[in-house]
Protein backbone atom coordinates (compact mmCIF):
# COMPACT_ATOMS: atom_id res chain seq x y z
CA UNK A 1 0.00 0.00 0.00
CA UNK A 2 1.24 3.43 -0.88
CA UNK A 3 1.90 5.81 2.05
CA UNK A 4 -0.14 8.59 0.45
CA UNK A 5 -2.99 7.17 -1.49
CA UNK A 6 -6.75 7.47 -2.01
CA UNK A 7 -9.32 4.79 -2.58
CA UNK A 8 -11.10 4.83 -5.93
CA UNK A 9 -14.34 2.79 -5.98
CA UNK A 10 -16.17 1.73 -9.11
CA UNK A 11 -19.88 1.10 -8.53
CA UNK A 12 -22.44 0.13 -11.20
CA UNK A 13 -26.11 -0.34 -10.29
CA UNK A 14 -25.33 -0.62 -6.61
CA UNK A 15 -22.61 -3.30 -7.07
CA UNK A 16 -18.95 -2.59 -6.23
CA UNK A 17 -16.96 -3.80 -9.19
CA UNK A 18 -13.46 -2.94 -7.96
CA UNK A 19 -11.48 -0.84 -5.49
CA UNK A 20 -8.10 0.65 -6.45
CA UNK A 21 -5.56 2.53 -4.37
CA UNK A 22 -4.28 5.58 -6.25
CA UNK A 23 -1.04 7.36 -5.30
CA UNK A 24 -1.54 11.05 -4.63
CA UNK A 25 0.73 13.47 -6.47
CA UNK A 26 3.04 12.70 -9.37
CA UNK A 27 2.25 10.12 -11.99
CA UNK A 28 -0.77 7.99 -11.38
CA UNK A 29 0.03 4.53 -10.18
CA UNK A 30 -2.71 2.01 -9.67
CA UNK A 31 -2.56 -1.17 -7.66
CA UNK A 32 -4.07 -4.43 -8.67
CA UNK A 33 -7.85 -4.57 -8.12
CA UNK A 34 -9.01 -5.88 -4.78
CA UNK A 35 -11.62 -8.61 -4.42
CA UNK A 36 -15.22 -7.62 -5.41
CA UNK A 37 -17.77 -6.80 -2.70
CA UNK A 38 -21.55 -6.47 -3.26
CA UNK A 39 -23.23 -3.47 -1.61
CA UNK A 40 -27.05 -3.76 -1.29
CA UNK A 41 -28.97 -0.47 -1.27
CA UNK A 42 -32.39 -1.18 0.29
CA UNK A 43 -35.38 0.03 -1.76
CA UNK A 44 -38.71 -1.70 -1.09
CA UNK A 45 -41.24 -1.44 -3.93
CA UNK A 46 -44.68 -0.22 -2.83
CA UNK A 47 -47.42 -2.85 -2.54
CA UNK A 48 -50.65 -2.73 -4.53
CA UNK A 49 -54.09 -2.10 -3.01
CA UNK A 50 -57.23 -3.39 -4.71
CA UNK A 51 -60.95 -3.02 -3.92
CA UNK A 52 -63.23 -5.89 -4.94
CA UNK A 53 -65.72 -5.88 -6.49
CA UNK A 54 -64.99 -2.82 -8.59
CA UNK A 55 -68.73 -2.05 -8.62
CA UNK A 56 -70.19 -1.77 -5.09
CA UNK A 57 -73.93 -1.01 -4.91
CA UNK A 58 -75.38 0.70 -1.86
CA UNK A 59 -75.76 -1.77 1.00
CA UNK A 60 -73.28 -4.33 -0.38
CA UNK A 61 -70.22 -5.84 1.30
CA UNK A 62 -66.77 -5.55 -0.24
CA UNK A 63 -63.14 -6.51 0.36
CA UNK A 64 -59.83 -4.63 0.21
CA UNK A 65 -56.62 -6.46 -0.72
CA UNK A 66 -53.01 -5.37 -0.12
CA UNK A 67 -50.44 -7.34 -2.10
CA UNK A 68 -46.64 -7.10 -1.97
CA UNK A 69 -44.67 -7.16 -5.21
CA UNK A 70 -42.82 -10.28 -3.98
CA UNK A 71 -42.14 -12.20 -0.82
CA UNK A 72 -39.74 -10.84 1.78
CA UNK A 73 -38.81 -12.50 5.10
CA UNK A 74 -40.19 -10.79 8.21
CA UNK A 75 -42.70 -8.81 6.13
CA UNK A 76 -45.64 -6.88 7.56
CA UNK A 77 -48.41 -5.32 5.46
CA UNK A 78 -50.46 -2.45 6.87
CA UNK A 79 -53.75 -1.18 5.46
CA UNK A 80 -54.82 2.47 5.85
CA UNK A 81 -58.03 4.33 5.03
CA UNK A 82 -59.67 7.74 5.02
CA UNK A 83 -63.22 8.87 4.29
CA UNK A 84 -63.68 11.21 1.35
CA UNK A 85 -67.17 12.58 2.04
CA UNK A 86 -65.91 15.87 3.46
CA UNK A 87 -64.38 18.68 1.43
CA UNK A 88 -61.08 18.28 3.29
CA UNK A 89 -60.46 14.55 3.91
CA UNK A 90 -58.60 13.61 7.08
CA UNK A 91 -55.20 11.93 7.15
CA UNK A 92 -54.86 8.22 6.53
CA UNK A 93 -55.89 6.09 9.51
CA UNK A 94 -54.51 2.63 10.24
CA UNK A 95 -57.13 -0.05 9.57
CA UNK A 96 -54.93 -3.00 10.52
CA UNK A 97 -51.57 -4.74 10.11
CA UNK A 98 -50.55 -8.37 9.64
CA UNK A 99 -47.13 -10.04 9.68
CA UNK A 100 -47.13 -12.66 6.96
CA UNK A 101 -45.93 -16.20 7.40
CA UNK A 102 -44.51 -18.59 4.89
CA UNK A 103 -44.68 -17.32 1.33
CA UNK A 104 -47.88 -15.26 1.68
CA UNK A 105 -47.86 -11.85 -0.01
CA UNK A 106 -51.49 -10.71 0.40
CA UNK A 107 -53.72 -9.52 3.22
CA UNK A 108 -57.47 -9.03 2.93
CA UNK A 109 -59.93 -6.90 4.88
CA UNK A 110 -63.63 -7.67 4.62
CA UNK A 111 -65.73 -4.55 5.03
CA UNK A 112 -69.42 -4.35 6.07
CA UNK A 113 -72.28 -2.93 4.06
CA UNK A 114 -71.43 0.40 2.45
CA UNK A 115 -73.91 3.21 3.05
CA UNK A 116 -75.38 5.58 0.46
CA UNK A 117 -73.00 8.44 -0.33
CA UNK A 118 -70.05 6.74 1.35
CA UNK A 119 -66.61 7.00 -0.31
CA UNK A 120 -63.53 5.51 1.33
CA UNK A 121 -59.94 5.67 0.05
CA UNK A 122 -57.54 2.84 0.89
CA UNK A 123 -53.75 2.60 0.72
CA UNK A 124 -51.17 0.20 2.12
CA UNK A 125 -47.46 -0.04 2.82
CA UNK A 126 -44.92 -2.74 3.60
CA UNK A 127 -42.37 -3.07 6.42
CA UNK A 128 -39.44 -5.49 6.40
CA UNK A 129 -36.96 -6.20 9.21
CA UNK A 130 -33.52 -6.99 7.84
CA UNK A 131 -30.23 -7.13 9.76
CA UNK A 132 -31.99 -5.71 12.80
CA UNK A 133 -33.09 -2.67 10.84
CA UNK A 134 -36.66 -1.68 9.86
CA UNK A 135 -37.35 -0.73 6.25
CA UNK A 136 -40.62 0.82 5.06
CA UNK A 137 -41.93 0.99 1.52
CA UNK A 138 -43.71 4.04 0.10
CA UNK A 139 -47.53 4.02 0.28
CA UNK A 140 -49.29 2.24 -2.53
CA UNK A 141 -51.37 4.09 -5.09
CA UNK A 142 -54.81 4.64 -3.51
CA UNK A 143 -57.96 2.72 -4.39
CA UNK A 144 -61.46 4.03 -3.65
CA UNK A 145 -64.60 2.18 -2.59
CA UNK A 146 -67.72 4.11 -3.60
CA UNK A 147 -71.33 3.32 -2.75
CA UNK A 148 -73.06 3.32 -6.13
CA UNK A 149 -76.71 4.38 -6.30
CA UNK A 150 -76.52 2.95 -9.83
CA UNK A 151 -79.59 4.48 -11.51
CA UNK A 152 -80.68 2.96 -14.82
CA UNK A 153 -82.02 4.42 -18.05
CA UNK A 154 -83.28 3.23 -21.44
CA UNK A 155 -81.69 5.03 -24.38
CA UNK A 156 -83.25 5.22 -27.85
CA UNK A 157 -83.41 7.51 -30.85
CA UNK A 158 -86.77 8.87 -29.72
CA UNK A 159 -86.95 12.22 -27.96
CA UNK A 160 -88.51 12.18 -24.53
CA UNK A 161 -89.47 8.52 -23.93
CA UNK A 162 -87.84 6.91 -20.92
CA UNK A 163 -89.66 3.58 -21.14
CA UNK A 164 -87.91 2.01 -24.14
CA UNK A 165 -84.38 1.65 -25.43
CA UNK A 166 -81.03 0.06 -24.68
CA UNK A 167 -80.31 -0.49 -21.01
CA UNK A 168 -77.59 1.55 -19.31
CA UNK A 169 -76.48 1.85 -15.68
CA UNK A 170 -74.59 4.75 -14.11
CA UNK A 171 -71.41 3.66 -12.31
CA UNK A 172 -67.93 5.06 -11.73
CA UNK A 173 -69.05 8.47 -12.95
CA UNK A 174 -70.42 7.49 -16.37
CA UNK A 175 -73.25 5.61 -18.09
CA UNK A 176 -72.31 2.05 -19.04
CA UNK A 177 -74.37 -0.21 -21.34
CA UNK A 178 -75.52 -3.39 -19.61
CA UNK A 179 -74.02 -6.45 -21.30
CA UNK A 180 -75.63 -9.85 -20.80
CA UNK A 181 -73.89 -13.18 -21.32
CA UNK A 182 -74.80 -15.06 -24.50
CA UNK A 183 -75.61 -18.13 -22.41
CA UNK A 184 -78.36 -16.35 -20.48
CA UNK A 185 -81.76 -17.43 -21.73
CA UNK A 186 -85.01 -15.53 -22.35
CA UNK A 187 -86.19 -16.04 -18.76
CA UNK A 188 -83.00 -14.41 -17.44
CA UNK A 189 -83.44 -11.43 -19.78
CA UNK A 190 -87.12 -11.12 -18.85
CA UNK A 191 -86.25 -11.01 -15.14
CA UNK A 192 -83.79 -8.15 -15.72
CA UNK A 193 -86.32 -6.28 -17.88
CA UNK A 194 -89.05 -6.75 -15.27
CA UNK A 195 -86.87 -5.08 -12.61
CA UNK A 196 -85.93 -2.22 -14.96
CA UNK A 197 -89.53 -1.44 -15.99
CA UNK A 198 -90.56 -1.54 -12.33
CA UNK A 199 -87.67 0.73 -11.27
CA UNK A 200 -88.49 3.27 -14.03
CA UNK A 201 -92.24 3.04 -13.25
CA UNK A 202 -92.96 2.13 -16.86
CA UNK A 203 -95.41 -0.71 -16.31
CA UNK A 204 -94.73 -4.31 -17.30
CA UNK A 205 -92.30 -5.73 -19.81
CA UNK A 206 -93.59 -5.62 -23.35
CA UNK A 207 -90.51 -6.71 -25.26
CA UNK A 208 -86.85 -7.44 -24.51
CA UNK A 209 -84.21 -8.16 -27.15
CA UNK A 210 -80.49 -9.01 -26.95
CA UNK A 211 -78.64 -6.85 -29.50
CA UNK A 212 -75.01 -6.66 -30.61
CA UNK A 213 -72.92 -3.80 -29.25
CA UNK A 214 -72.57 -1.10 -31.88
CA UNK A 215 -69.25 0.42 -33.05
CA UNK A 216 -70.12 3.48 -30.94
CA UNK A 217 -69.82 1.28 -27.85
CA UNK A 218 -66.26 0.20 -28.55
CA UNK A 219 -63.69 1.48 -26.13
CA UNK A 220 -66.21 2.15 -23.34
CA UNK A 221 -66.95 0.21 -20.20
CA UNK A 222 -69.83 -2.24 -19.93
CA UNK A 223 -71.77 -3.33 -16.86
CA UNK A 224 -72.61 -6.94 -16.28
CA UNK A 225 -73.53 -9.64 -16.66
CA UNK A 226 -76.56 -9.05 -14.43
CA UNK A 227 -78.66 -11.80 -12.86
CA UNK A 228 -82.06 -11.02 -11.28
CA UNK A 229 -84.86 -13.04 -9.76
CA UNK A 230 -87.41 -10.48 -10.99
CA UNK A 231 -88.51 -9.51 -7.46
CA UNK A 232 -85.89 -6.80 -6.88
CA UNK A 233 -86.99 -3.15 -6.59
CA UNK A 234 -83.81 -1.82 -8.26
CA UNK A 235 -81.33 -3.32 -10.67
CA UNK A 236 -78.44 -2.69 -8.23
CA UNK A 237 -80.01 -5.28 -5.90
CA UNK A 238 -79.39 -7.99 -8.52
CA UNK A 239 -76.17 -9.96 -8.83
CA UNK A 240 -73.83 -7.80 -10.95
CA UNK A 241 -70.40 -9.03 -11.97
CA UNK A 242 -69.00 -5.53 -12.45
CA UNK A 243 -67.45 -3.38 -15.15
CA UNK A 244 -65.95 -4.95 -18.25
CA UNK A 245 -63.86 -3.43 -21.03
CA UNK A 246 -65.92 -4.95 -23.85
CA UNK A 247 -69.16 -6.76 -24.70
CA UNK A 248 -67.64 -8.91 -27.43
CA UNK A 249 -68.96 -12.15 -25.94
CA UNK A 250 -72.29 -10.74 -24.82
CA UNK A 251 -75.34 -8.80 -25.87
CA UNK A 252 -76.66 -5.35 -24.94
CA UNK A 253 -80.28 -5.50 -23.76
CA UNK A 254 -82.95 -3.47 -25.54
CA UNK A 255 -86.12 -3.20 -23.45
CA UNK A 256 -89.59 -1.89 -24.31
CA UNK A 257 -91.91 -1.41 -21.33
CA UNK A 258 -95.69 -1.51 -21.64
CA UNK A 259 -96.17 2.21 -20.92
CA UNK A 260 -94.22 3.08 -24.05
CA UNK A 261 -96.95 1.53 -26.24
CA UNK A 262 -100.45 2.08 -24.83
CA UNK A 263 -103.20 -0.09 -26.33
CA UNK A 264 -104.89 1.29 -29.48
CA UNK A 265 -108.70 1.29 -29.68
CA UNK A 266 -110.70 -0.33 -32.50
CA UNK A 267 -114.19 0.87 -33.47
CA UNK A 268 -116.66 0.33 -36.34
CA UNK A 269 -118.32 3.32 -38.02
CA UNK A 270 -122.00 3.45 -37.11
CA UNK A 271 -121.74 0.86 -34.34
CA UNK A 272 -119.88 2.83 -31.65
CA UNK A 273 -117.96 0.60 -29.27
CA UNK A 274 -119.86 -2.59 -30.13
CA UNK A 275 -117.86 -5.79 -29.69
CA UNK A 276 -119.76 -7.63 -32.44
CA UNK A 277 -121.55 -6.45 -35.59
CA UNK A 278 -123.55 -8.02 -38.41
CA UNK A 279 -122.91 -6.90 -42.00
CA UNK A 280 -125.05 -7.63 -45.03
CA UNK A 281 -122.81 -9.46 -47.50
CA UNK A 282 -123.26 -6.76 -50.14
CA UNK A 283 -122.46 -3.86 -47.81
CA UNK A 284 -119.07 -2.28 -47.06
CA UNK A 285 -117.66 -1.70 -43.57
CA UNK A 286 -115.46 1.07 -42.17
CA UNK A 287 -113.15 0.29 -39.23
CA UNK A 288 -111.09 2.84 -37.32
CA UNK A 289 -108.03 2.42 -35.04
CA UNK A 290 -107.08 5.21 -32.61
CA UNK A 291 -103.79 5.67 -30.76
CA UNK A 292 -104.22 6.69 -27.13
CA UNK A 293 -103.42 10.37 -26.37
CA UNK A 294 -101.14 9.09 -23.58
CA UNK A 295 -98.82 7.52 -26.15
CA UNK A 296 -95.14 8.41 -25.94
CA UNK A 297 -94.32 8.44 -29.66
CA UNK A 298 -95.76 8.22 -33.17
CA UNK A 299 -96.81 4.80 -34.38
CA UNK A 300 -98.03 3.07 -37.52
CA UNK A 301 -101.06 0.75 -37.50
CA UNK A 302 -101.88 -2.75 -38.63
CA UNK A 303 -105.36 -4.27 -38.98
CA UNK A 304 -105.70 -8.01 -38.54
CA UNK A 305 -108.53 -10.46 -39.04
CA UNK A 306 -108.21 -14.06 -37.90
CA UNK A 307 -104.51 -13.43 -37.16
CA UNK A 308 -103.69 -12.22 -40.70
CA UNK A 309 -102.64 -8.64 -41.47
CA UNK A 310 -104.94 -7.19 -44.13
CA UNK A 311 -104.14 -3.44 -43.91
CA UNK A 312 -101.36 -1.18 -42.68
CA UNK A 313 -101.60 2.51 -41.91
CA UNK A 314 -99.10 5.39 -41.84
CA UNK A 315 -97.44 6.71 -38.69
CA UNK A 316 -99.77 8.87 -36.62
CA UNK A 317 -99.39 11.12 -33.59
CA UNK A 318 -100.84 10.05 -30.23
CA UNK A 319 -104.59 10.71 -30.19
CA UNK A 320 -104.97 10.42 -33.97
CA UNK A 321 -106.69 7.58 -35.82
CA UNK A 322 -106.59 5.80 -39.13
CA UNK A 323 -109.59 4.23 -40.91
CA UNK A 324 -109.93 1.36 -43.36
CA UNK A 325 -112.89 0.87 -45.73
CA UNK A 326 -113.61 -2.81 -46.29
CA UNK A 327 -115.32 -3.44 -49.62
CA UNK A 328 -117.94 -6.19 -49.94
CA UNK A 329 -117.89 -9.02 -49.41
CA UNK A 330 -116.44 -8.25 -45.97
CA UNK A 331 -114.43 -11.10 -44.46
CA UNK A 332 -116.08 -12.38 -41.29
CA UNK A 333 -113.95 -12.99 -38.21
CA UNK A 334 -112.32 -11.32 -35.22
CA UNK A 335 -110.74 -7.95 -36.03
CA UNK A 336 -107.91 -6.34 -34.03
CA UNK A 337 -105.47 -3.51 -34.63
CA UNK A 338 -101.93 -2.91 -33.42
CA UNK A 339 -99.60 0.08 -33.06
CA UNK A 340 -96.18 -0.53 -34.64
CA UNK A 341 -93.03 1.46 -33.87
CA UNK A 342 -89.90 1.38 -36.02
CA UNK A 343 -86.55 2.60 -34.75
CA UNK A 344 -85.42 -0.23 -32.50
CA UNK A 345 -83.14 -3.09 -33.51
CA UNK A 346 -86.23 -5.27 -33.64
CA UNK A 347 -89.71 -4.40 -34.93
CA UNK A 348 -91.84 -3.35 -31.96
CA UNK A 349 -95.54 -4.12 -32.01
CA UNK A 350 -98.04 -3.20 -29.30
CA UNK A 351 -100.46 -5.59 -27.66
CA UNK A 352 -103.73 -6.07 -29.49
CA UNK A 353 -106.55 -3.56 -29.25
CA UNK A 354 -110.06 -4.53 -28.22
CA UNK A 355 -111.53 -7.04 -30.67
CA UNK A 356 -114.64 -6.68 -32.84
CA UNK A 357 -116.29 -9.83 -34.16
CA UNK A 358 -117.83 -9.32 -37.61
CA UNK A 359 -120.43 -11.73 -38.99
CA UNK A 360 -121.93 -11.53 -42.47
CA UNK A 361 -125.01 -13.01 -44.13
CA UNK A 362 -127.43 -12.84 -47.07
CA UNK A 363 -130.37 -11.30 -45.21
CA UNK A 364 -130.68 -7.55 -45.14
CA UNK A 365 -131.35 -6.24 -41.66
CA UNK A 366 -134.19 -3.68 -41.47
CA UNK A 367 -133.29 -0.11 -40.76
CA UNK A 368 -133.74 1.23 -37.22
CA UNK A 369 -136.55 3.52 -38.46
CA UNK A 370 -138.59 0.60 -39.77
CA UNK A 371 -138.07 -1.31 -36.53
CA UNK A 372 -139.21 1.65 -34.45
CA UNK A 373 -142.24 2.18 -36.73
CA UNK A 374 -143.23 -1.46 -36.46
CA UNK A 375 -142.95 -1.35 -32.68
CA UNK A 376 -145.14 1.76 -32.51
CA UNK A 377 -147.75 0.12 -34.78
CA UNK A 378 -147.78 -3.00 -32.62
CA UNK A 379 -148.18 -0.97 -29.45
CA UNK A 380 -151.07 1.02 -30.97
CA UNK A 381 -152.77 -2.20 -32.06
CA UNK A 382 -152.36 -3.72 -28.64
CA UNK A 383 -153.78 -0.56 -27.07
CA UNK A 384 -156.85 -0.67 -29.34
CA UNK A 385 -157.51 -4.31 -28.56
CA UNK A 386 -157.21 -3.68 -24.82
CA UNK A 387 -159.57 -0.73 -25.12
CA UNK A 388 -162.14 -2.78 -27.07
CA UNK A 389 -161.98 -5.61 -24.54
CA UNK A 390 -162.48 -3.27 -21.60
CA UNK A 391 -165.41 -1.53 -23.26
CA UNK A 392 -167.11 -4.81 -24.15
CA UNK A 393 -166.73 -6.12 -20.64
CA UNK A 394 -168.27 -2.97 -19.15
CA UNK A 395 -171.18 -3.14 -21.62
CA UNK A 396 -171.91 -6.74 -20.68
CA UNK A 397 -171.84 -5.90 -16.99
CA UNK A 398 -174.28 -3.01 -17.50
CA UNK A 399 -176.79 -5.27 -19.28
Amino acid sequence: MYPLASLRITVVCGILLAADWVKEGGAEEISEPSNSVNITIPSLPPPVVLVQPDFIPVGANYSVYCQAARHFPNMTLSLYYRELQSASPEELQLLGSLTLEGTDTVIRARLPKIAAGERVEYSCRMEVIYSQRLYRSPFSAPATATAEEAPVRLVSQFQGPVCAGKLQMFAKGSWAPVCQDRNQGPSDRDAVALVVCRQLRCGDVHQVNPTSSSPAHRGELFMGPVECSGKEANLRECSIKGLESSCYKGRVLEIVCSDFLPLPTLSVLGYGGASSVYVYEKHELEISCTLSPQGKTDAAFELEVRGQTIFTGPAMHPGQSVSWRLDPPVSPGEYKCYAVVYGFDYRTKSSASNSVIVTTGPWFPPSPGLIVGALITILIGVGILVYMCVCRKRKEESE
